[in-house]
């Protein structure tokens, strides 16, 4: 992908084989995508992006109005991981991590990188959070299973784009390491649903009647959790 600008707004070009014509994208933590098809000429990107000046404007405007202030920086500074109540503070410099500690709960995270590269700062982000959500959330859906009598063959921590979480029928609980910036008792929501599903796989009123009896906040919970989730830093879709 080529990064170009267009009137100070810079923006991404994505070539597609797929694509049957010229489409427009905001994205979080990227900014403007413009999809083209394979023969489409670049040089006329410009004109396409005038034509929808007035949306591309709007649209970049409500998406920096709902990125949380502390997001918008860049380089990023820190990380609020709400879910085990800890502060990452960021260092671009070599030195050595410390993050498995138990008694502070403010850690530094040095990354010997340029910080000006942003998908390489977000890919070794995103590689520090899954490996502290593999040490956390493990332990969190087995406390959250036992006293309902519930299991799961493994549980594994990877980055999904659109979900928190997931369950399969061999038994695999997929979980978003992205969990770790939301409140703690919405992360209990995540697990008891995904849990929910060892008994029934579709969302069925079966499923919903027993999800109620795991955690009688559950349509709160559901309803809200597109309040919490702007607590996740959207450059992390760059990793």
């Amino acid at each position: 992908m080529a990064v170009l600008e267009y009137d100070n707004i810079p923006y991404t070009i994505k070539v597609s084989t797929r694509a049957r014509r010229v489409t427009l994208r905001i994205q979080p933590g990227v900014g403007l995508v413009v999809s083209i098809p394979k023969r489409f000429p670049k040089r006329d990107v410009p004109s396409v992006l005038l034509e929808h000046d007035a949306w591309i404007r709007e649209s970049l405007a409500d998406l920096e109005e709902n990125t949380p202030e502390v997001y918008r920086q860049w380089p990023p500074e820190l990380l609020d991981l709400k879910a085990i109540g800890e502060t990452w503070r960021l260092h671009f410099e070599q030195k050595v991590n410390r993050l498995d500690g138990t008694c502070n709960p403010i850690f530094d995270l040095y990354l010997a990188l340029d910080p000006t590269d942003k998908p390489a700062v977000a890919k070794a982000i995103a590689h520090a959070l899954k490996h502290r959500a593999r040490r956390v959330l493990p332990h969190w859906v087995r406390r959250l299973a036992d006293p309902h009598a519930l299991s799961v063959a493994r549980v594994s921590v990877r980055g999904q784009r659109t979900v928190w979480g997931s369950y399969s029928s061999s038994g695999t609980l997929s979980l978003n390491y992205k969990l770790l910036f939301l409140p703690a008792r919405y992360v209990d929501y995540v697990l008891l649903h995904e849990l929910a599903h060892t008994k029934h796989l579709d969302h069925s009123a079966e499923f919903w009647q027993f999800l109620f009896s795991l955690d009688p906040e559950a349509e709160h919970l559901d309803a809200t959790m597109n309040e919490v989730t702007q607590a996740v830093p959207p450059w992390l879709d760059l990793a």
